[in-house]
């Protein structure tokens, strides 16, 4: 009797793989069909300013999105994972990398102020009304799809953060 309980557990378990499975299949499917759209006005920091930037320009972009419920601090420390990307971005001159940070409003200040003191070789762009989340809510809450690549129509054609992977990049 207990190896038939042993049986069905491991089948329930192998047929709720199966289903996280085929939802990030759906997931993806959804995603990789949509158009971005980026808000018309966001707080751009440069490494010498702090300008409100418009992103109009049809280039491919390899997109960082950090939402409210990441650690926005945390995230800006380790921006600089992303400055060999930045590099191969300015050699190739095939995409742009886009870093959207959409902080807790709390935190707001704080994280400006953070990236005004690391002084990135990139923009990083402040999301402070959450617009991008409300322009594209079709990109999942995994954390998983908020790193992406666009073609010039702003369609995602990949998705993952080439910095957490060496196959990826």
């Amino acid at each position: 009797m207990s190896r038939v309980r042993v049986v069905i557990l491991i089948g329930l378990m192998l047929c709720l793989n199966g289903c996280a499975k085929y939802n990030i299949r759906k997931q993806l499917e959804t995603f990789l069909s949509q158009e971005v759209r980026f808000p018309s006005e966001m707080v751009c920091c440069t490494r010498d300013t702090i300008e409100v930037r418009t992103l109009t320009d049809s280039i491919p972009r390899l997109v960082i999105y950090v939402d409210s419920t990441q650690c926005s601090s945390c995230r800006v420390g380790h921006l600089s994972e992303y400055i060999p990307l930045q590099e191969k971005s300015k050699q190739t001159e095939s995409f742009m990398l886009t870093i959207i940070l959409s902080p807790p409003e709390k935190d707001y200040g704080y994280i400006a102020h953070l990236l005004e003191t690391y002084k990135y070789p990139f923009p990083v762009y402040l999301d402070k009304e959450h617009s991008f989340r409300k322009e594209n809510e079709f990109i999942p809450d995994d954390t998983r799809f908020h790193a992406f690549l666009t073609d010039r129509f702003r369609h995602p054609v990949f998705v993952g953060d080439p910095t957490r992977s060496d196959r990826m990049r």
